[in-house]
């Protein structure tokens, strides 16, 4: 059996008049600086519970916005409960909102267009970058692109010990190089591998005596000076060398 309703005179649904069709739909052209914002909206009754969708066709530039729908009053815009900011309402898009007896709720999301945070731990990589970069520290969460392990910022040169000592020419604009020797032969009790950094090389500068530096089988040890052009001499041992020159 069918159910039938008996509609009084300005029996009202969600806010509307049961006139017809009720249609909850509404446009706003208040100017963007007017902070108090109207709409027409045939057959609306304020109610709590009473919902409207409204279009506005303008950004609101206006702070704290209000809402008058048909004259019934003022009330002003709430997004979860805070005050709706300046700009938030943006033009033709259609907001739902439901009057819940002190303000106008806004139903879903205002901002539908995903921001992604800029506090330390979510910043992206930063843009630009070369072959051979790797990032490093700016600040407090920031990287930055590094030309701290880039090829073009170190010169290595290598090659073999005898009897003879060798010279490592001094490589311009260098402050530091890394000696690395490498014995043709390990005795226990005796160094397998050396290695020397030397620090404030330069072109012109005081010539450092010969330095002996451990013990390796069969010979000496390491043994280097560097002459006052900053060219390092290296003898003492019989094998392999690596000198990495860089700043």
């Amino acid at each position: 059996m069918s159910k039938k309703y008996l509609v009084t005179q300005d029996q009202t649904v969600d806010g509307m008049v049961l006139d017809g069709d009720p249609v909850h739909y509404a446009v706003c052209s208040t100017a963007a600086a007017a902070a108090a914002k109207t709409a027409a909206l045939s057959g609306f009754k304020l109610v709590t519970g009473a919902w409207a969708a409204i279009k506005f066709t303008v950004t609101n530039t206006a702070a704290n916005p209000t809402l008058n729908i048909n004259g019934t009053g003022a009330k002003a815009v709430r997004y979860r409960s805070t005050a709706v900011s300046a700009g938030a309402l943006a033009a033709n898009r259609i907001y739902l909102m439901v009057y819940d007896g002190t303000y106008w709720q806004i139903i879903g999301d205002l901002d539908t267009v995903y921001t992604h945070p800029t506090s330390a731990g979510n910043k992206h990589i930063p843009s630009g970058g070369a072959a051979n970069q790797i990032l490093s520290y700016s600040a407090a969460g920031t990287a930055k692109w590094s030309s701290s392990c880039n090829a073009a910022a170190i010169n290595v040169i290598t090659g073999t010990c005898s009897a003879s000592s060798k010279t490592v020419p001094y490589q311009a604009g260098r402050t530091k190089a890394l000696i690395e020797a490498y014995p043709n032969s390990c005795t226990e009790g005796k160094f397998a591998y050396l290695s020397v950094l030397l620090t404030g090389l330069s072109s012109n500068m005081t010539a450092r005596e010969p330095v002996s530096v451990g013990a390796f089988a069969n010979s000496n040890g390491l043994v280097y000076d560097v002459d006052s052009n900053g060219n390092i001499s290296i003898a003492g041992f019989y094998g392999n060398y690596c000198v990495t020159w860089f700043n």
